[in-house]
């Protein structure tokens, strides 16, 4: 257990330091070798997070969920991954499961602060930031959350008082001076002040490189498996000899595959479709994996035309077949 503590302490040093790449990397051999260890699943959803990989932070949580430990630090992990995946009613949602499990800790009122604000509902915000403050007055964090909230509701007197307290914990950060001579600008003209240099609401991509790969094997996953099972499906049917109704089937599956990867794309996350759609540019195996699959559809309609025009052999088919079946060995393989 020492060596498991050592290596969750160098994890969370990589994390705090935005090494998060070299925390995945550390921590992903660990929740191999110790999948009943809570702690080293939170530790891997936060280097996720750190990473820019809110997708594969959500499945760590998950695990971290179904054992035994501090599930409000694993409910404050889902609830950030959740709002950078802009789903933000279900930030909130976690968040609340967090304050519940853990309703004295401050941490868990200001995540729910920061689920709230990148909600768009700022009154609440407000108050779930005041109520960070009285619980954990030490921690910068919440005076820059209730900082925010109040200068988005125009309370220039609260928001002063919250980012002049941050200062007064962090003397002579330059962000902090920043926001508040916009303040102070914004309040003599009565304009609304730029955004708050903490946003709530993170500014990297909510996907990232790392994000946009996971997408893809998950989603070819689920096309190549339709496609296996509609060929598996035709050549069944066709033995021993295809008869001039199925060819009709044959001339449908491409759709029915494209309506599945229709469906898979519909399903993502927006702001990682684009994202998931040129990863292929990048990977040479992602490039593979959707060779196979245009292989099987284009090998599966001149199996159909083939039987349209009186042939009855199978052999194209079960070519297309394999072809699929590659590509869903591939996915299953690079998801796992």
């Amino acid at each position: 257990m020492a060596d498991i503590s050592t290596v969750l302490h160098r994890a969370a040093e990589l994390t705090a330091n935005g090494k998060g790449r070299k925390a995945v990397a550390l921590l992903r051999p660990v929740a191999v070798a110790h999948p009943r260890q809570q702690e080293v699943w939170c530790r891997l959803a936060a280097a996720h997070l750190d990473r820019g990989d809110p997708g594969a932070a959500l499945d760590a949580v998950r695990r971290a969920l179904r054992l035994t430990g501090d599930r409000a630090w694993a409910h404050r992990l889902a609830s950030r991954a959740l709002s950078r995946m802009d789903r933000h009613e279900e930030a909130v949602s976690a968040a609340r499961h967090a304050l519940r499990e853990a309703p004295s800790d401050g941490r868990c009122q200001l995540a729910l602060a920061e689920a709230l604000g990148s909600a768009d509902r700022w009154d609440e915000a407000l108050s779930a930031a005041r109520r960070a403050v009285e619980l954990d007055p030490a921690q910068i964090r919440c005076y820059l959350v209730l900082g925010d909230a109040a200068t988005r509701l125009r309370q220039w007197t609260t928001a002063e008082r919250a980012y002049r307290a941050a200062l007064r914990h962090k003397p002579g950060d330059a962000r902090i001076r920043a926001q508040l001579t916009r303040l102070r600008q914004a309040r003599s003209g009565g304009a609304r002040p730029e955004p708050p240099v903490t946003p709530t609401r993170p500014r990297r991509d909510p996907v990232g490189r790392a994000g946009a790969e996971r997408l893809f094997w998950h989603a070819g996953r689920q096309v190549s498996s339709t496609a296996v099972i509609s060929a598996l499906m035709l050549l069944i049917s066709g033995l021993p000899r295809p008869t001039q109704p199925l060819a009709w089937f044959g001339l449908a599956l491409p759709v029915v595959v494209l309506l599945a990867a229709l469906v898979v794309l519909v399903r993502t996350p927006s702001g990682g479709r684009w994202a998931m759609l040129t990863a292929p540019c990048r990977n040479p195996a992602m490039l593979v994996t959707c060779a196979l699959v245009g292989a099987s559809l284009g090998l599966t309609l001149l199996w159909a035309f083939q039987v349209r025009l009186g042939s009855t052999s199978v052999e194209v088919l079960l070519l297309a077949t394999a072809c699929a079946v590659g590509a869903a060995a591939l996915c299953f393989a690079k998801e796992s």
